[in-house]
Parts: structure tokens; sequence; C-alpha cells
């Protein structure tokens, strides 16, 4: 688990860019478990890595089809992505529950519900490394507090939290927090 910290400008969209593979001609090098980005398909790279950004596209759907996209998982699978990523906190408050209408762009949704959606679909996939690009930044610090912890605490995700800063009472849960300046890793 890591934390990324440093002011706008420093080059911490382009470190995500390039982890999430959306720049192919780099020098150097950037394994995954010892493999190669530059030979990893794009099937493989989203199943390995998913970032999630301030702002993400809601389709004018249910939440259900907005986690899912299309795809068939158990229900277990489903509520354990709806409780992580913290969607089941304002369920109660939406007409239809999970079956509720997100509307066009996510409408009928606040930024911090979108980007628990966001997180669930990731969850969901189980990916192995998760990037949050600020991505509880719209949610309320308690909930973007409990929701980091739970990322925090399973074992099984790498996680890289990008931020201008930690969240407090977190700073000691990473296993490494890095600062960036100019482009660089300081």
């Amino acid at each position: 688990k890591a934390a990324l910290i440093g002011p706008s400008g420093c080059g911490k969209s382009t470190l995500i860019k390039l982890l999430s593979g959306n720049y192919s001609k780099y020098t150097g090098q950037i394994r995954y478990d010892g493999m190669e980005l530059k030979h990893l398909d794009s099937g493989q790279l989203k199943k390995l890595v998913t970032v999630i950004h301030q702002q993400t596209y809601i389709f004018n759907d249910t939440i259900r089809y907005n986690i899912c996209l299309g795809e068939v998982f158990s229900e277990t699978e489903l509520n354990r992505a709806v409780k992580l990523s913290g969607v089941e906190m304002f369920l109660p408050s939406i007409d239809g529950g999970i079956d509720g209408s997100c509307g066009e762009d996510g409408a009928n949704l606040s930024g911090g519900q979108k980007q628990r959606i966001a997180l669930a679909r990731a969850l969901i996939r189980g990916v192995n490394f998760l990037i949050l690009d600020e991505g509880v930044s719209a949610i309320d610090v308690e909930t973007a507090n409990r929701i980091e912890q739970e990322l925090l605490d399973m074992e099984d995700l790498t996680l890289l939290s990008i931020t201008h800063r930690i969240k407090d009472g977190l700073i000691h849960r990473y296993d490494r927090v890095l600062s960036m300046s100019e482009g660089r890793i300081i």
C-alpha cells in the first residue's frame, strides 16, 4: 500500500497514465509481477490495474448495471463490492435501491456516490492493483476514511492512493508514503 503526494502539476497524472498503459512509448521499465507492461495486451492490463478518477462516467441505467456493466456476477460478489465500496450506505436513499436509476450521467447521484460506484466496479472484478486518483475526494471525510481503511485492510490488493494530502489518521496505515516534485519521486 503506497500513497503518493505532491502539488498540482508535479507529474502525478502522468505517472497514472504510465502505470495504466496509456503511454506506450516510454523508456525504462514498468513491471507487474515481473512482466513488462509493454508485453501485456489491454485485456490483461484491465484485469491487473484500475484507476478510480475524481470524475467517473455513469450510464443512464441502474446502479447494478453501472457496477456490473453487463457482466454477470454472483449476488455474493455484488454484495461484497457494494459493501467495500460504501455503495450500501446510500442505497436506502435511492428509490429502487440497487435497481434504482442513476439518471443521465448520474444526475440522480452525488459526486461521492458516483465515486463509490466506480470503486465497486473495480472491486467486483477482483483487480490486483487499484489506483485512487483523488478517488474518494467527493466523499465526506468519515466515509472516505472508512472506505480507505477497508482498502488498506485487503491483503490481496495493491493500492496506490494519489492525493494532495493523506486523510487524517491514515498515514501510518501505508507501507510507503512517496512525495513527488517536478516529475520525480523525492
